[in-house]
Formats: C-alpha cells, structure tokens, sequence
C-alpha cells in the first residue's frame, strides 16, 4: 500500500470553493481528498497558510504550499 501523508492548512483553495481550516491528503504527490479540519488528526503536517489544489495535464489532482508540489 502506498503511503498517505496528511498536510492540513488555514485554507483549501480549489476551483472556486475554499476550506477554512481543511486537511489534504496526498498518495504519491496525488490528492485522494480534501475536507475540513475538525479536529486533531494524528500523523498530520501542519503547513498553516494556503493550501491550492490543481489538477495537471493528465487530470490527476495535485496540491501546491508556497507554489511547492506536495509530495
């Protein structure tokens, strides 16, 4: 099973929808989700600031801190 890293952010930009306070999770620099932070998440890396969520040429969804691919 590939491992999933957790990166939780003040905010979750993608498209047109913002997350105040979400968690992204990422699979070889691929999101699988994003949804709000309810609470503490154990295993989570906290970036603060903006979280965006792109998706690349091959419609696969990837997600950048400070214009950093998250991996």
């Amino acid at each position: 099973m590939e491992r999933q890293k957790r990166y939780a952010g003040n905010q979750i930009v993608y498209n047109d929808q913002t997350i105040k306070n979400g968690v992204v999770t990422v699979v070889q620099s691929a999101v699988i989700s994003y949804l709000p932070l309810y609470g503490e998440e154990a295993n989570t890396i906290w970036l603060g600031g903006e979280i965006v969520i792109k998706q690349n040429e091959s419609g696969v969804l990837q997600a950048f801190h400070n214009g950093v691919l998250l991996e």
